[in-house]
């Protein structure tokens, strides 16, 4: 009887031991437990000991009921897929220009996980999609408090309702607690983990902050001016490779997991549920991928939003491809409203004026409906006995459309003004006669003109060019390259790939993030040569699609023959804006080389061969254009600039062109740009 009662007292014991482990979830018994384990991460204290496990179900704020509000799937085709994505892929590497993809925030003893997924990736991908000219903290405040279909604020949410809000509502700008960043900054007060500081200590029960349409009187805008809107949301498949591919494409996503006892202890390595049980559905920010070397374990990185106090300073690794946690079948995502007011003014004045300019009755036989009736125009323009320039078929068709001309420009007018900047000698003697050709013989890009096909590349093309021969004149001739224009038109998102950009944002993309080289299309030459193949001649027929933005691709070199990207990137260290200046643009190209320009194309300038182009009467305005300064001149008194097209080595003198200088001629001194290259001789 003695030996029976010693044995039950004894499993007693060992089942309250056992039972205390598992009540108190960050002991250090429960820690030590795990790590016993020898799994493939590691337990560590991140919360102190005595906090209640009603706080940490509190933060579980995905509620259960959540895929019932999933938003639609997205789809991709086949031709969409990114073929060898990178076996490592870290947003804050790939986007170092964005902020907030490096940022932990702290959702406090607020069940709000499904709002701060949401708006942590909604932020980083309006900066990625702006090429980094937008950084906003979208506001979880306004997001958990005034969001009635997401769910009940603090005490749980529907991630995917809350991307719909983003694109039907709007979202303002907030910052963290206590950080008086933005419309409507995070009001609930982060709490003490593990350390004796001066936080509050983490309690369960937080309550939902009221909503208010109203920014924080310090604020100076207008709440309905600060609202920042979604193009569109969506859902991925619950599928690895989709999920990488859109991320890759489009920055950080908000993913939704079912969250064990364990998983509060995480300190490093690639989690995977071993021990505990299950206590919520939680909400986070899936920034890349990669595989553990010690452990050879696939992995998702991911941001916490429990403080950098918490985890890997805030950050965990899962593993990846066997939907672990449910990790892989709750993603939700989508794409930023971009485009500005001011943006959007100019350009339906600007497409206005065409449109009113299309309608004008024009005097010419030789267009009829909308098509040009090509040698007759030849014809009608070498007529001018007081012309400066002749004109030529350039081996077009004989007829043509004025829309199908309009895909061979693409350059969209600024958003906003841009602060002058100028990188020259100021007292250097000009000469009457320059030309960067022959001034730079060693520098073969500067002889070298690129067709952009049927697509609206000139902007992509004409800095790819200049910045080219920028770094051949600036390095003395030791950095010979052909920098891919292809690139900058695939990845440059705040642009419209062949449908238009504009000049300073494409400028910019390649002082944040670099150009590979490419060559022209079939060259062989360079990373990424120019895919667009081109027609040789304008075709016959009326009306020719725009050709299609190839994918961006930015890691991978799609000339096989090449190699590796990594060592292939040149970047600039500022963007230069000249002033509607004739002496200052000169003294830019004599000092620096080539500088891009804008200009206003009319009719005749398709026509030109040779001379001195400028046009005295009124015109068709077909758009828009970028072209390559690259030198100046003078003519029987009539100053001309030198400048290279995109429209082949057949169209005007071999590909370049001569036109008036020194007043502005078809706007072409008022839109000027250049960069400052990065002079590294490897």
């Amino acid at each position: 009887m003695t030996m029976i009662f010693a044995i039950f007292t004894l499993a007693f014991v060992a089942f309250i031991q056992g039972k205390a482990i598992d009540d108190n979830l960050v002991s250090d018994e429960f820690i030590q437990s795990i790590n016993k384990l020898n799994t493939t991460w590691k337990a560590g204290r991140n919360f102190h000991e005595d906090i209640d496990l009603q706080y940490f179900k509190t933060l579980m704020g995905v509620h259960p009921d959540h895929k019932a509000h999933q938003l639609p799937k997205l789809t991709t085709s086949v031709g969409d897929q990114i073929d060898d994505l990178p076996e490592e892929f870290d947003a804050r590497v790939q986007w170092p220009n964005c902020p907030t993809i490096k940022e932990i925030r702290d959702q406090g003893s607020c069940g709000s996980c499904w709002a701060f997924g949401a708006v942590e990736a909604m932020s980083d991908r309006v900066c990625i999609h702006s090429n980094g000219t937008q950084n906003v903290h979208l506001s979880s405040e306004n997001l958990v408090s005034c969001c009635w279909t997401c769910g009940m604020g603090c005490n749980g949410g529907f991630p995917g309702s809350a991307w719909r809000y983003w694109v039907k509502t709007g979202i303002v700008s907030g910052g963290a607690y206590g950080s008086n960043q933005g419309c409507q900054p995070y009001e609930i007060a982060p709490c003490e983990h593990h350390s004796n500081g001066t936080r509050p200590p983490c309690s369960a029960g937080g309550k939902t902050p009221k909503c208010e349409k109203k920014c924080e009187s310090s604020y100076k805008i207008a709440y309905k001016d600060d609202l920042n809107f979604g193009e569109k949301s969506y859902s991925v498949e619950a599928d690895e490779n989709a999920i990488k591919q859109e991320i890759y494409r489009n920055g950080p996503v908000e993913g939704a997991f079912s969250v064990f006892e364990d998983f509060v202890n995480y300190k490093s390595g690639v989690y995977q549920h071993v021990k505990g049980k299950y206590l919520g559905g939680h909400a986070i920010r899936i920034l890349g991928w990669g595989v553990c070397k010690k452990t050879n374990t696939p992995y998702w990185l991911v941001a916490n939003s429990w403080n950098n106090d918490w985890g890997d300073h805030g950050y965990f690794k899962i593993k990846r491809g066997s939907n672990e946690c449910g990790i892989e079948d709750g993603i939700s995502a989508g794409l930023p409203k971009i485009l500005s007011t001011m943006f959007a003014k100019k350009q339906i004045i600007f497409f206005f004026i065409l449109i009113i300019q299309n309608f004008i009755p024009n005097s010419y036989a030789f267009i009829q409906n909308g098509v040009v009736h090509v040698e007759k125009a030849v014809e009608h323009y070498n007529k001018d006995p007081g012309s400066t320039w002749k004109a030529h078929h350039n081996h077009m068709m004989n007829n043509v459309s004025i829309s199908h001309l309009k895909n061979k420009l693409g350059l969209h007018p600024e958003l906003k003004e841009y602060l002058y900047d100028e990188h020259h000698d100021h007292e250097q003697q000009l000469p009457d006669f320059y030309d960067s050709r022959e001034a730079h013989p060693g520098c073969p890009s500067i002889s070298s003109i690129v067709d952009q096909s049927n697509c609206e590349s000139c902007w992509a093309i004409s800095i790819a060019a200049a910045l080219s021969d920028r770094f051949c004149i600036q390095s003395n001739g030791k950095i010979k390259v052909t920098l891919s224009s292809a690139h900058l038109l695939s990845c440059n998102k705040a642009n419209d790939g062949c449908g238009g950009g504009v000049m300073v944002e494409a400028w910019n993309y390649v002082k944040n993030y670099g150009l590979v080289t490419g060559g022209a299309y079939g060259s062989d030459e360079g990373c990424q040569p120019y895919l667009i193949k081109p027609k040789g001649s304008i075709d016959h027929r009326y009306n020719i699609p725009q050709s299609t933005t190839p994918h961006c691709h930015h890691h991978r070199c799609w000339n096989r023959r090449y190699g590796k990207r990594e060592d292939d990137t040149y970047k600039t260290s500022k963007t230069i804006r000249l002033p509607q200046d004739e002496q200052k643009i000169m003294r830019e190209i004599y000092s620096n080389g080539p500088v891009t320009a804008g200009m206003q194309i009319f009719l005749p300038f398709i026509f030109y061969k040779s001379g001195i182009f400028q046009t005295h009467k009124q015109e068709e305005l077909i758009g828009l254009h970028a072209v390559r300064l690259i030198g100046w001149g003078e003519e029987n008194g009539v100053k001309y600039w030198i400048a290279a097209n995109s429209w082949g080595d057949t169209w005007g003198q071999d590909g370049f062109f001569k036109i008036k200088r020194g007043d502005n001629h078809c706007q072409i001194e008022s839109m000027v740009h250049a960069g400052q290259p990065i002079i590294e001789i490897k």
